[in-house]
């Protein structure tokens, strides 16, 4: 796999880590660039896809539409206004927000921002020189929303496939991942896993 290269004269990466997820516009590893320098850092689908990809594995899925997750802590909201000062001369606006939450849109890219509440995001890791969070928090975060939602829910359905999915990358040799046919089962294993 090509190395990640930052050019500084235009402030974005060499399209070497284009490669690790499927783009949807040319947007998005400007996109991805501009949150990076700021200390945001990718999570949710193009996360798992990223990582996944790293290591030559298929998941599930691909990324299902143009969106990209993003979360910081609340001292980055700080930076959030020279975000979007770069984020408008892609066309890219805010479109929604809230104290912890904003929703960005522009021509066929949606891009969400969550801020942690508690500043406790740090299990982050960096992969190719992009910065996203841990393998082990996209997983807490599932089993969050899956203690909120329910397994029946179809977005419950879907965040069980993702947390196999990264357990693909960071499981152990020879360590058998749990079936999805009882996931009261699944959600217990997964716990020992992490």
């Amino acid at each position: 796999m090509d190395k990640i290269k930052w050019n500084k004269d235009t402030k974005s990466f060499s399209n070497s880590f284009d490669k690790l997820f499927t783009k949807y516009t040319d947007l998005d590893s400007k996109v991805i660039s501009i949150f990076n320098k700021y200390n945001y850092y990718l999570m949710g689908g193009t996360a798992i896809e990223f990582y996944l990809n790293s290591i030559g594995i298929k998941g599930w899925r691909s990324r299902s539409d143009n969106d990209l997750d993003f979360t910081a802590k609340m001292k980055d909201l700080m930076s959030l206004p020279k975000i979007l000062s770069e984020l408008k001369s892609l066309d890219i606006y805010c479109v929604a927000k809230s104290l912890t939450y904003y929703k960005l849109k522009g021509k066929g890219i949606e891009v969400d921002i969550l801020f942690d509440l508690d500043e406790n995001l740090s299990d982050i890791n960096e992969l190719l020189g992009i910065k996203l969070v841990s393998p082990r928090y996209i997983i807490q975060t599932k089993l969050d929303r899956l203690g909120k939602i329910g397994i029946e829910d179809d977005r419950g359905k879907k965040d069980l496939l993702d947390i196999r999915d990264i357990l693909l990358y960071i499981k152990k040799p020879n360590t058998k991942l749990p079936k999805l046919n009882d996931p009261n089962n699944f959600v217990n294993k997964i716990n020992k896993l992490i």
